[in-house]
């Protein structure tokens, strides 16, 4: 089963609805861009970064004031992965590597494909928006860095159907398929290292909770006997689809860059024609029984759970990494001080040095994974 094939009903858009998006980007997005940063200086959480960071911040926190809607805000980020990877490739001067999969997806490689191990990576960006050069960047950086310190690591990006044309098990499809294809390649389990934020994130517990109860409308996975993937980590992971309750959306809804109307738009547009009975696969902080993380240590390796403490899904990314862990003795969590949704994308493009502690905790956890 292939999901959905045609546009959604939750993001068509009246003209009424296009005119609103761009007079709110063309005429109050300046001024409300001018406001946050007047209130800058007078924010401890401001000054304590640096002033390019904390610019670019403001900027997406202004974006983010807008609340535009998630059929809105597609209106500026069209285009596929498959087409951000070719743009930032040919930016970059890199190879063009591309593989097909099964169910329309692809994998694209970052750098030398001809290495011992494998990020399999998945994008964030709520199962709507590709992903964009930041995320190769940091990737692709981060496996060069891992290969300085003497690991042999590449990097294979699932360009994974978005949202809008299909949901639940599409995706899911696809990373088994690409899990795979890359052990029909000479990679073994012990190889593959599962990576990705936010909806990649959400992704990765959808692979995880499927070969623990392999769901009935997707396709199966099974990893050879006594075998089990290298790790999993997951960045600002959506964990939530059906409730924003928890505290941290509140608490951090002037800070982060995402908020629970953010989430709300994006969770009605993945859930638009999903069965009741997926729910525990996608909605892993309210609808995902504990019980069903039990023996997760017989799939992966290791795993690492990571959230921002000024993230507004805080609280439900800690929940979901509380419920892995009772079950998972090589499982943790990492809540990084001071740090928004998935905000170490922003190391490469600021050349920010030293990077977020996340990063260097991202890195130091890889190189165990990998040894």
């Amino acid at each position: 089963m292939v999901g959905i094939q045609q546009p959604k009903k939750s993001l068509q858009l009246s003209s009424l609805q296009k005119l609103s998006a761009y007079i709110r980007i063309l005429f109050i997005f300046p001024f409300t861009l001018l406001w946050h940063l007047a209130a800058s200086p007078f924010s401890d959480y401001h000054r304590r970064k640096p002033w390019r960071r904390r610019i670019v911040e403001i900027g997406l926190q202004a974006l983010t004031a807008l609340e535009l809607t998630t059929a809105q805000t597609k209106l500026f980020q069209q285009g596929t992965t498959h087409e951000t990877y070719v743009a930032w490739a040919k930016n970059q001067h890199a190879p063009i590597q591309v593989d097909e999969l099964a169910h329309g997806g692809k994998i694209v490689w970052i750098g030398d494909r001809r290495r011992e191990k494998v990020l399999l990576y998945m994008h964030g960006g709520g199962y709507i928006y590709p992903a964009q050069s930041p995320a190769y960047d940091f990737w692709g950086a981060m496996a060069e860095r891992l290969v300085k310190s003497g690991k042999s690591v590449n990097v294979a990006a699932l360009a994974y159907s978005l949202g809008d044309v299909g949901s639940f098990p599409l995706q899911l499809n696809q990373a088994v398929s690409a899990i795979q294809y890359l052990m029909d390649l000479g990679y073994q389990p012990e190889d593959i290292v599962l990576v990705g934020e936010s909806s990649g994130g959400n992704l990765i517990l959808q692979i995880l909770l499927h070969i623990l109860n392999p769901s009935p409308i997707a396709d199966p996975l099974e990893l050879p006997k006594k075998s089990k993937l290298a790790g999993a980590l997951a960045v600002s992971a959506w964990v939530s689809f059906t409730s924003t309750k928890a505290a941290s959306y509140a608490e951090n809804r002037h800070v982060d860059i995402i908020t629970a109307f953010g989430y709300s738009g994006l969770s009605e547009v993945y859930l638009e024609g999903v069965p009741l009975s997926a729910y525990p696969y996608i909605d892993a902080a309210s609808s995902t029984p504990a019980t069903w993380f039990e023996g997760l240590d017989g799939v992966v390796d290791k795993v690492l759970i990571t959230a921002g403490k000024r993230e507004t899904s805080r609280d439900d990314i800690i929940k979901v990494g509380k419920q892995i862990t009772q079950y998972h003795p090589r499982a943790k969590v990492i809540v990084q001080e001071d740090g928004l949704h998935a905000d170490m994308f922003l190391d490469v493009p600021l050349n920010q040095q030293p990077p977020v502690k996340l990063t260097d905790d991202i890195f130091q956890w890889l190189k165990e994974v990998v040894d």
